[in-house]
């Protein structure tokens, strides 16, 4: 069925495409869904505010929206899909609902405008190009955060500094390639697998410092030229 712009499903609570051409968008109260690729390609949606009693945004909802530059979403969110915003290029920043505790793959590949994100602290996983291509200039991972995945900062580079906290066990392979503008980093001892190339052409990088010991490190078994400074004994 129709209501104004939306075409949504015969219970009204799945949004299964924006048909407007309007650059504000209020999306209608009773959605709980905003379905596949609801917005792709929805070129001239500039802003938009999401309802309360939002739980689910699926795969691609506002694939390639180039021009949208804010999304206000309720904490009512409980997951957002893989590539949701992929390539929305003019995003600046974005508030992740509390309720999100997975960072799905390639969320925000290519948003190359964000600088800012805020997640929970209950986000206990970040996935495979996560943020990819973004222009984030800083990131704290969320402390329930056990894995970093691969390629999920790849090519980030504007981004300066990072926070790693210490519930951090894996940092997936290239996770910080290309991240040019870092120049010191610190894993957690928590730390116990860190893949290939993580920090690979990380070109201003000159130190790692781990909170553990040299055995630790030893065991993470990372190659590297970069100098590794260990904290504790052993160091």
């Amino acid at each position: 069925m129709f209501y104004n712009n939306f075409e949504l499903d015969d219970s009204g609570q799945t949004l299964i495409r924006y048909t407007g051409k309007g650059p504000v968008v209020v999306i209608p109260d009773g959605v709980t869904c905003i379905g596949k690729d609801a917005f792709q390609e929805c070129r001239s949606v500039v802003s938009i505010t999401a309802p309360n009693g939002l739980l689910r945004i699926e795969d691609r909802a506002f694939w390639d929206c180039s021009h949208l530059t804010s999304i206000n979403l309720p904490d009512s969110v409980e997951s957002i899909g893989e590539s949701a915003f992929w390539s929305c290029s003019e995003l600046r920043s974005i508030k992740m609902p509390k309720g999100v505790k997975i960072i799905e793959k390639a969320t925000f590949l290519f948003c190359c405008g964000l600088e800012e994100v805020s997640m929970s602290e209950d986000v206990n996983i970040i996935k495979t190009h996560a943020f990819a291509g973004s222009g984030l200039t800083k990131i704290e991972i969320p402390k329930g955060t056990k894995s970093i995945g691969e390629a999920a900062f790849y090519s980030c580079s504007l981004l300066k500094s990072v926070i790693i906290p210490n519930n951090v066990t894996n940092i997936g392979r290239v996770a910080f390639y290309g991240c040019e503008s870092l120049t010191s980093i610190t894993i957690p001892d928590s730390v116990t697998s860190i893949g290939e190339r993580a920090f690979g052409h990380c070109s201003g990088l000159k130190n790692i410092i781990f909170t553990g010991t040299r055995e630790q490190w030893n065991k993470i078994g990372y190659e590297t030229n970069i100098r590794v400074k260990c904290t504790r004994l052993g160091g």
